[in-house]
C-alpha cells in the first residue's frame, strides 16, 4: 500500500528543489560513496547545498540524476551544521531554509506566501492521491478518453513549486469541481437583457444560439419546475439571452453589486443550476462533456499556480482574431501537415455596458473536437510526464512496453521510433508556422494532446488555449494582409520576446520536458532523445532560410532562457497582470548545445552499424 502523505511530500521537495538548482545555479554533485556514512540509500547521486547565510549544508540523494535538470530525490533530506553529524529535517524545515536562502537581500519577496502556498499544495495532492490510489487503471490506462487523461495530472507542473496551489477556491467543494478527483457538476445559468449582453462569433452561428443549443440537450422543460426557465430556453427570440457560468464563479456574481443591481431592475435573472453536468479538465476553469460540441472556458477569481484566471476583456477579442487567422492559414497548414490541428475558442459572451471592462461574466466558447469515440485514445502531454503513485509503471512506460510486447523488439529502438514520429506532428508543424507567418504557439504541455493509433504510435496532434499566441512584429504586415487590423493585436510583441516565449514552451517546458521523462521511466538515455531533437531542429535550418534568428541561436546558444516558476512565486507575481504578461525569466544550460557529440558524427556512426541493423531485422523476421 503507497503512503499518500509520503509521496506527496517526496514530490514537493522535488519539484522545488529543481526549480531551485535550474533558477539559481547552485548545488554541488557528489558520488554517493562519498557521504554513505549517513546516507543509507540506493542513489544515483548526492545533492549538496551550501546556505552560506545560515551557515549550514543540505545534502539530498537523488535516485536519478537528469542531464536535462529533472532530477528524482529521496527523501527525508539532511542538513549539517559545522562539523556536526547530518540529520534529517522535515520537508517543511527544509522549505524553510531554502526559502530564507534565496530571499536574503531581497526585502520585497513575499516568503509567508510561497510557504502557505507550498504547503496547501503538498496537502491537495496528498488528498488527490489517496482519492486515486484504489483505481491507478484510471490513471495509467493506455485506452483512456480525453477527459479521464485531462483529469490523471495529479502531480501537476514538474517544474513549479506550487503545482496544486488554488488560492479562492472553496476547500469543501474540492472534490466536485476538481479534475484530479474526477468533479462533475451542473453549469448555472443567468438569463440577461440583450441590451446587456456583448457577444461575437467567428462561426456561422452566434454565442447565444450555441450556448442554448447545448443546454436544450441536457434539459427537462416538460416538467412543472422548469416552466419558469423554460421562456428564457425555448424562445429563440426571447428579449432575453442565457449566459452560463462556473457554480464558483456563480457565488462570487451573486454578491457583486453591479450584478445585484441588474437584478433588481429586470434585465438579469438567475436560473440557478440545470442542464447535464460538465467535467473540469486539468486547467480547472475549462469543462467538458462528451456529448457536448462546445467546451466552455470561464473566468474565475481563483488564484491558480502563479496567476489569476480571468478572462481579460480584451483577450476575448483577440480569441476571436486567433481563430480567424487560423481559419485563413488553415488550407495550407493542412495541406503540408494534415495530422495537426488547433482548436478554435471561436465564440463568446460577456455582460456589461463596457468594451474595455471585465463583469466577471466573460466566456469563451471552444470547439470539442473529442465528441463520443473521437475522444478514445486521446491523451493531454503532461499526462506522459506523471508518475505512478504505486511506483511501478507510469502511463510513459506503460505504453512503450506494450508496443514493446507487440513488436518484440528493443524499447530503445520504439522510444526512438516513437519520439520521431510524434516530432513530426508536432515540432515540424509549429517551427513552419512562425516561419512562414511569424506565429508562435504557447505550447507547453498542458496545451498540447496527442492521439494515439491502435498500436501505441502518435496519429494526430492537437493544440488548444487562445491566450497562447504570439505574432511577431517583423511578420505583422504579412499577417496584416491576411487578416486586416490584425497589426494593432495585443498578440504582436518584439520578435525577442517572441522568440524567448517560443524557446520556453515548445522547447524547453514541452520537448525537454518529454524527454525527461523517458529518461526518468528508465526506457532510454535522454541524450539519445535530445540528439534525435537537435537532429530535427538543423533540419529545419535550410529551410527557414536563416530569416528567424532564433533558429540557429537554439542550437548554438550556452544557455535558454526559461520561465522562473520560483522566484515568479516568491515575489507574488501574476504574470497575466504584468506587463506583457512577463513573468521572471532565467538563463539555464542549454543542453542542445554542451555535451552532445556533432550531429555528423552520430550520422557516419549510424551509417556503419546500418547494416548490422538490417541483419538483425532479417534474422528477426526469420525466426517469426
Amino acid at each position: 500500500m503507497t503512503d499518500p502523505r509520503r509521496i506527496a511530500e517526496r514530490a514537493t521537495v522535488t519539484s522545488f528543489l529543481n526549480c531551485y538548482l535550474r533558477e539559481t545555479g547552485r548545488g554541488e554533485w557528489r558520488d554517493v560513496s562519498t557521504l554513505n556514512s549517513f546516507l543509507v540509500c540506493k542513489a544515483d547521486a548526492i545533492l549538496v547545498l551550501h546556505l552560506q547565510t545560515q551557515k549550514l549544508k543540505i545534502f539530498a540523494a537523488a535516485e536519478y540524476k537528469s542531464p536535462t535538470g529533472r532530477h528524482q530525490f529521496q527523501l527525508p533530506v539532511f542538513s549539517q551544521v559545522g562539523d556536526s553529524i547530518p540529520v534529517p529535517i522535515h520537508y517543511t524545515t527544509f522549505l524553510a531554509l531554502l526559502v530564507e536562502e534565496l530571499t536574503e537581500g531581497h526585502g520585497e519577496a513575499n516568503t509567508s506566501e510561497l510557504h502557505i502556498r507550498v504547503i496547501q499544495s503538498c496537502l491537495l495532492l496528498e488528498t488527490f492521491i489517496r482519492m486515486r490510489q484504489h483505481a491507478p487503471k484510471e490513471l495509467y490506462d493506455l485506452d483512456q478518453t480525453f477527459i479521464q487523461s485531462e483529469q490523471s495530472l495529479l502531480f501537476g507542473h514538474t517544474f513549479h513549486p506550487t503545482p496544486k496551489s488554488r488560492q479562492g477556491f472553496p476547500e469543501w467543494r474540492q472534490e466536485a469541481y476538481s479534475p484530479e478527483s474526477k468533479g462533475s457538476f451542473q453549469l448555472h445559468y443567468f438569463a440577461v437583457n440583450r441590451s446587456l449582453v456583448q457577444e461575437k462569433s467567428a462561426w456561422s452561428e452566434t454565442a447565444s444560439d450555441l450556448v442554448r443549443a447545448e443546454l436544450l440537450q441536457g434539459i427537462d422543460l416538460t416538467n412543472d419546475s422548469a416552466k419558469e426557465i423554460a421562456k428564457y430556453v425555448i424562445n429563440k427570440s426571447s428579449t432575453h439571452t442565457l449566459i452560463p457560468v462556473h457554480p464558483v464563479q456563480a457565488e462570487g456574481l451573486l454578491h457583486e453589486s453591479q450584478v445585484k443591481a441588474w437584478q433588481q431592475e429586470g434585465s438579469m435573472v438567475y436560473l440557478g443550476a440545470m442542464g447535464r453536468e460538465y467535467s473540469p479538465t486539468s486547467s480547472i476553469r475549462s469543462v467538458y462533456h462528451s456529448d457536448a460540441s462546445y467546451m466552455y472556458k470561464f473566468s474565475l477569481r481563483v488564484k491558480i499556480t502563479n496567476s489569476m484566471r480571468l478572462n481579460k476583456r480584451g483577450e476575448l477579442d483577440t480569441a476571436l482574431e486567433a481563430a480567424r487567422l487560423m481559419a485563413v492559414i488553415e488550407p495550407k497548414l493542412k495541406e503540408n501537415y494534415p495530422h495537426f490541428t488547433i482548436i478554435p475558442d471561436g465564440a463568446y459572451l460577456t455582460v456589461g455596458e463596457s468594451t474595455q471592462e471585465e463583469s466577471g461574466f466573460e466566456l469563451l466558447i471552444r470547439q470539442n473536437p473529442f465528441v463520443g469515440e473521437e475522444g478514445r485514445r486521446v491523451f493531454v502531454m503532461a499526462a506522459f510526464t506523471q508518475e505512478s503513485i504505486h511506483g511501478e509503471d507510469g502511463l510513459l512506460a506503460s505504453l512503450i512496453k506494450e508496443i514493446e510486447v507487440q513488436e518484440d523488439r528493443a524499447i530503445k529502438g520504439i522510444c526512438l521510433d516513437w519520439f520521431k514520429q510524434y516530432l513530426s506532428l508536432s515540432l515540424e508543424p509549429m517551427m513552419w508556422l512562425y516561419r512562414n507567418y511569424g506565429i508562435a504557439l504557447e505550447a507547453h504541455l498542458q496545451n498540447c494532446m496527442v492521439k494515439l493509433d491502435e498500436r501505441g504510435y502518435p496519429e494526430r496532434f492537437y493544440y488548444r488555449d487562445s491566450q497562447g499566441y504570439y505574432y511577431a512584429r517583423s511578420m505583422a504586415d504579412t499577417l496584416e494582409n491576411m487578416l486586416p487590423g490584425i497589426i494593432t493585436s495585443e498578440n504582436v510583441y518584439d520578435d525577442a520576446i517572441v522568440e524567448e516565449r517560443f524557446g520556453y514552451y515548445l522547447i524547453v517546458n514541452h520537448m525537454l520536458g518529454l524527454i525527461q521523462s523517458f529518461g526518468i521511466a528508465g526506457l532510454i538515455d535522454e541524450r539519445v532523445l535530445l540528439l534525435e531533437l537537435r537532429g530535427a531542429l538543423e533540419s529545419m535550418l535550410p529551410e527557414s532560410e536563416r530569416r528567424c534568428s532564433f533558429f540557429p541561436n537554439w542550437l548554438t546558444r550556452n544557455t535558454f532562457r526559461c520561465k522562473a516558476n520560483l522566484l515568479t512565486r516568491l515575489y507574488d507575481m501574476d504574470e497575466l497582470e504584468c506587463e506583457l504578461e512577463q513573468a521572471i525569466y532565467v538563463e539555464m544550460e542549454n543542453p542542445l548545445y554542451g555535451g552532445l557529440p556533432a550531429m555528423d558524427v552520430v550520422r557516419r556512426a549510424r551509417l556503419v552499424t546500418s547494416r548490422w541493423r538490417r541483419e538483425r531485422e532479417v534474422e528477426r523476421s526469420v525466426k517469426a
